[in-house]
């Protein structure tokens, strides 16, 4: 399977706002949420973490220190090229990576480079477990070192956040939602991705097992593509891929 990024309609909407974003001075706190499987980790890891524009997941269990301590070390890592061994308070933690954010970011202007972007997924984690205090650290971020961060949760997040503060959902410069892809995205994603040729019958027995799901279409992809090397296949049709595949009948 293809590693691209197929320009879905959410993900046409989310550049729009990430390029609206990048061409402001100021710091700007993004959420993008949206029910599982339509894409938002893919279009952050894809898009902008292979260019160390930074992403992080939040674990299940993460504390307000262990998430300091993990951002600390990457900044520090991305600054200097050398890993380092974090401890001291979460506060602690925080002000020295704000320090160092600013510095990555004066230097990436003075080269004429974007500011750096950091993405924080998962922060459902955080919300379930009420450990606000992560989502303070990126306030802070917003706040003191007018930082571009994007949040990514679950098709609740904003109920979520705004219920939980309005002065900090007040702080969100844009709600990016994403919806369920339309079966135009979905055959554009099973057509730039698959490695093999399938006949339409293939997409349509897809798109109506995947239940709206791009991980779960991922999978059947890779199945079919399995299917294929398996049996010398160079393209795959509706009856060979029932014959071959119990997933499909």
């Amino acid at each position: 399977m293809k590693s691209v990024l197929y320009s879905t309609q959410n993900v046409k909407k989310a550049q729009n706002v990430l390029k609206e974003v990048c061409r402001t001075k100021s710091g700007d706190l993004v959420v993008l949420y949206g029910y599982t499987g339509t894409g938002k980790s893919q279009y952050a890891k894809k898009n902008f973490a292979q260019k160390d524009w930074g992403y992080y997941r939040i674990q299940s269990v993460e504390s307000g220190r262990s998430f300091a301590m993990e951002i600390y070390q990457r900044l520090h890592y991305l600054y200097t090229g050398s890993h380092i061994h974090a401890s001291g308070h979460a506060s602690t933690l925080v002000k020295k990576s704000i320090d160092i954010w600013q510095e990555i970011n004066y230097i990436r202007a003075n080269q004429g480079q974007l500011p750096l972007v950091f993405f924080v997924d998962e922060v459902n984690n955080a919300i379930k477990r009420r450990a606000w205090d992560i989502l303070e650290i990126m306030r802070d971020f917003r706040d003191t070192a007018e930082a571009k961060i994007v949040l990514i949760g679950e098709e609740n997040t904003r109920q979520k956040i705004e219920k939980y503060d309005s002065h900090y959902s007040g702080r969100v410069t844009n709600w990016c939602n994403f919806e369920i892809p339309s079966q135009e995205d979905i055959v554009g994603v099973i057509t730039s991705s698959m490695e093999v040729e399938a006949t339409p019958g293939v997409y349509k027995m897809m798109i109506a097992k995947m239940g709206g799901s791009l991980h779960a279409l991922e999978r059947y992809i890779k199945l079919c593509e399995s299917v294929a090397n398996q049996y010398n296949l160079a393209l795959i049709d509706f009856n060979e891929i029932k014959k071959y595949s119990i997933e499909f009948r």
